[in-house]
């Protein structure tokens, strides 16, 4: 599996966290409007992820990167790393080529 499919993966992790998180807080105190958007949002960012990353090679990346700086610009993320840049951190950490 190359490097930018492995990225993808990491990210598909991470937003499953989050989308977790923002479940468990809906538990307690029920889901507001924008928390239910961010959440389809998150899905949205990576449901097509799996079956690009299948092959172990990813043809239409820029596609899922665009997705994830959509993502990105609609929700600041605070104090925390987006995930288009986690995607670009994870490929300059981990490329053997760098």
């Amino acid at each position: 599996m190359n490097i930018e499919a492995q990225a993808l993966l990491e990210v598909v992790y991470r937003i499953s966290l989050d989308i977790r998180m923002l479940g468990y807080e809906g538990e307690s105190n029920g889901l507001t409007a924008k928390q239910s958007e961010k959440i389809a949002d998150l899905a949205h960012a990576i449901h097509n992820i799996p079956s690009a990353v299948s092959t172990g090679i990813v043809d239409n990346l820029e596609f899922h990167l665009n997705i994830l700086q959509a993502y990105d610009e609609k929700y600041v993320h605070e104090g925390r790393l987006g995930y288009f840049a986690l995607y670009q951190k994870f490929v300059k950490d981990n490329n053997p080529k760098t």
